[in-house]
């Protein structure tokens, strides 16, 4: 009962780990994303995560 109660522990703490990290992972991700977009692709509705014509002009 010990063994599994640990397991379970670890896996709790492992599945709220990753939304966590992913709300402090995904303003970089945009960040970077953006950096690399036109002008146009910023702007779109809905936004565009992976640019389709990178440009180093931002």
């Amino acid at each position: 009962m010990n063994r599994y109660r640990k397991y379970l522990r670890k896996l709790g703490l492992f599945l709220l780990t990753i939304p966590v990290f992913m709300f402090i992972f995904a303003p970089v991700l945009w960040l970077f994303s953006a950096s690399l977009s036109t002008q146009v692709e910023l702007f779109s509705v809905p936004p565009h995560w992976i640019p389709q014509h990178p440009t180093f002009q931002n």
